[in-house]
């Protein structure tokens, strides 16, 4: 179990820290709201933000939304024995518009788009490109594949009713209304301060980034294979919660997967090629191949320790009983989790690995180079989870800057030589 989400690689966590430390009130409100609510939020908030980067005198120079555009392929030309990236097509308004590289095209799609975006280019296995009606430019069967998830589960708790959760902005329309409106108002949250003393914890945890890479590194160290996360409200996609009862989830998330998937276009389905159009199919192929059965074994085990840690005080003081699954009929017999874990494993939203960076520090055959050079091709890189080769025992998003952060010096360091 990570002791803090700055460790395990989350920088919202600091932010929070930051927002105690000057008083505001409110945690992490954003990512307990619906999705319907959480698109309208975001929409609302690039409204925002386009008034100040669009507003006079500003001198950004902007004149439209930087994300109302759709790449669709990058413009690959031959040069010679080599294929060169030339700019980007993209729609945008309607229309479709070629965007010219003065430098090099960077691909940051995400670990889902990324490998989509290569074939719809031309990049990837000759097989996927031909059933997609594509023309094959560069011969790369890597593309797409080593898909690495960190799979979890959500077992349900139900707990004191007199505590508040987030479920109550879904059930209480009042206080949803209420919560909106201060929240608008004065961009606080009244009715979430009881979780601020959370936050307030690991502001006072004084952890730092010696002491995490000293325990990290440390030659006798074990890692982890299951984080858990305890939090208040329903989780679970497959849990209908009761009204009247109160419920708190709790999350095993295994963190370094055996199991690969894949990523790809589709075939396709009339005359005309796939486009960007078409969803990509997506195979997480979950406890598949070589090392899967570990993967379910560790999941499966990993669901037994959560009702020990949850029948453990302080948190055993809460709990009223276990909602879902629901517990076995049997006092005698140890409990199995077989179905459960089959039926209800769920994505964590970490892919990673589908561009997988090859060479010396990387996988046999990948993707794309050491320097995040797409194999093949000149003057086209990816930076995203997409080039990770292995799954990381943590929360992607301040490794992913991180990548992004080092493709920027690389680029401006081959530019120099």
């Amino acid at each position: 179990m990570a002791q803090s989400d700055l460790e395990a690689g989350d920088v919202n966590a600091r932010r929070m820290q930051q927002g105690v430390k000057a008083g505001k009130k409110g945690y992490s409100w954003y990512s307990r709201l619906n999705r319907t609510k959480k698109i309208l939020l975001w929409l609302l908030g690039l409204v925002a933000i386009l008034a100040i980067v669009l507003g006079v005198g500003l001198g950004v120079g902007l004149k439209k939304s930087p994300s109302s555009g759709i790449a669709r392929e990058v413009i690959l030309e031959r040069e010679g024995t080599i294929w060169v990236a030339k700019g980007v097509r993209f729609a945008c308004e309607g229309g479709e518009h070629l965007a010219k590289a003065s430098l090099e095209v960077v691909v940051s799609a995400g670990s889902v788009q990324s490998p989509q975006l290569l074939e719809l280019s031309g990049v990837g296995s000759p097989t996927i490109l031909r059933n997609a009606g594509i023309k094959i430019k560069v011969d790369n069967p890597n593309v797409g594949e080593n898909l690495q998830e960190h799979m979890m589960t959500a077992m349900i708790y139900e707990i004191d009713p007199s505590i508040d959760t987030p479920d109550d902005l879904k059930t209480d329309a009042a206080l949803a209304e209420a919560a909106d409106l201060a929240y608008s108002t004065s961009q606080t949250a009244e009715r979430m301060e009881a979780l601020q003393s959370r936050v307030a914890l690991l502001a006072r945890a004084g952890t730092t980034r010696e002491r995490i890479l000293a325990r990290q590194f440390a030659p006798e160290k074990r890692l982890g294979q299951v984080e858990y996360i305890f939090d208040l409200g329903n989780w679970s996609p497959d849990f209908k919660s009761i009204p009247g009862k109160k419920y708190g989830t709790i999350l095993q998330i295994l963190q370094y997967p055996f199991s690969r998937g894949s990523i790809h276009v589709p075939a396709t389905a009339s005359d005309r090629p796939t486009t960007v159009d078409d969803k990509p199919s997506i195979d997480p192929k979950y406890f598949e191949g070589e090392g899967g059965q570990v993967d379910f074994d560790v999941i499966a085990t990993a669901q037994k320790f959560a009702d020990t840690i949850c029948s453990t005080k302080p948190l055993s003081d809460i709990i009223i009983a276990r909602a879902f699954p629901p517990p076995s009929p049997s006092t005698t017999e140890a409990e199995d989790f077989t179905d459960f874990v089959r039926d209800h494993t769920i994505t964590d939203w970490h892919p990673v690995g589908t561009c997988a960076m090859g060479g010396a520090v990387g996988m046999k055959n990948g993707v794309v180079d050491e320097r995040l050079r797409v194999y093949g091709v000149k003057g086209l890189r990816v930076a995203d989870a997409s080039i990770m080769p292995l799954q990381v025992s943590a929360h992607t998003q301040a490794t992913v800057y991180a990548i992004g952060e080092k493709c920027a010096s690389m680029i401006l360091e081959d530019k120099s030589r």
